[in-house]
């Protein structure tokens, strides 16, 4: 869905004009900028993140598909002091932001990056239905007898609130607009969660299944209650995927969650303006640096 607003935007401009598109939270799963790369040749895409296996990923699939107008840089989202000011049509940030340190700090940059009129597509997890995972995982451990003394499951650690804060309505949509951006834009959208894909042999989908129970399993782990509790739960796990009300496959042969979670995406605009940011007036509005605001309803026709 992320792929679909982006090309929305990108339809808007003219086949011939070179836009550029900056993704800051590039997944070699949803392939979204290497996508875009391929079926705009007039876009040139840039994917940044802070992890290098990331961005060697994407690497390699733009290289694969003999994409000139891909480039990968391992760089923080949150530090972006080497990207020019006012220099990418539209930013792009999917699922990223939730796990930043400083989210309104990072946004502050992506409106400094922006050009003004560009626009800016966040999406954000509202739901996560990973809990149904985490429960059958800890159950199966439980009725093995590798947590004898545990059974509460109401007590675990509440790890996937932690990764929704703006679940609550309108909580992105204000801080957004708090930091220079006019909203455009809200679309509600549902998807279920990838697991694995059909040649996949890696952890990720044990990774995800027991995002909510991780900290528990280091505990029981550290405390000595079940000294093999990641390995318990990673054969726990490989015995849900045999349950098709939990996993299913999905057309492209992916292992898939079953209850699909909710998503968002917001789309956004920095608002146009003057080369400075400025308009130069006798009006008594004033800024910090003397200089004044004036509204563009201001200006005499």
């Amino acid at each position: 869905q992320d792929l679909q607003s982006l090309k929305k935007q990108l339809d808007g401009y003219k086949r011939s004009k070179e836009v550029k598109v900056l993704d800051t939270a590039p997944s070699p799963y949803t392939n979204t900028s290497v996508a875009i790369a391929a079926d705009y040749p007039n876009v040139s895409v840039e994917a940044i993140s802070k992890s290098l296996n990331v961005v060697e990923e994407v690497r390699e699939q733009a290289s694969a598909r003999g994409l000139h107008n891909f480039e990968a840089k391992n760089l923080d989202p949150m530090n972006m002091a080497r990207v020019p000011d006012k220099s990418f049509d539209i930013v792009v940030c999917s699922f990223g932001l939730t796990f930043l340190s400083s989210p309104e700090d990072t946004l502050v940059q992506f409106r400094r990056v922006l050009k003004p009129g560009g626009t800016l597509i966040i999406s954000v997890w509202e739901d996560f239905a990973l809990r149904q995972l985490s429960d059958n995982i800890i159950a199966q451990m439980h009725a093995a007898g590798e947590l004898e003394d545990f059974s509460d499951t109401g007590s675990l650690p509440n790890v996937l609130d932690q990764l929704l804060p703006y679940a609550k309505p309108h909580a992105l949509e204000d801080m957004i607009t708090k930091h220079g951006f006019d909203v455009s834009h809200v679309d509600h959208e549902t998807a279920r969660i990838i697991l694995s894909e059909p040649s996949c042999k890696s952890d990720y989908g044990e990774n995800i299944a027991t995002l909510a129970i991780r900290p528990f399993l280091n505990e029981i782990e550290k405390n000595g209650e079940n000294n093999n509790a990641f390995k318990d739960a990673k054969r726990a796990f490989e015995s849900i995927l045999r349950d098709p009300s939990l996993v299913t496959r999905d057309k492209c042969g992916n292992l898939v969650t079953t209850v699909p979670s909710r998503f968002k995406i917001i789309t956004a605009n920095r608002p146009h303006e003057d080369a400075d940011g400025f308009l130069d007036s006798n009006n008594k509005t004033k800024t910090s640096d003397q200089r004044v605001r004036i509204k563009f309803d201001d200006i005499p026709k």
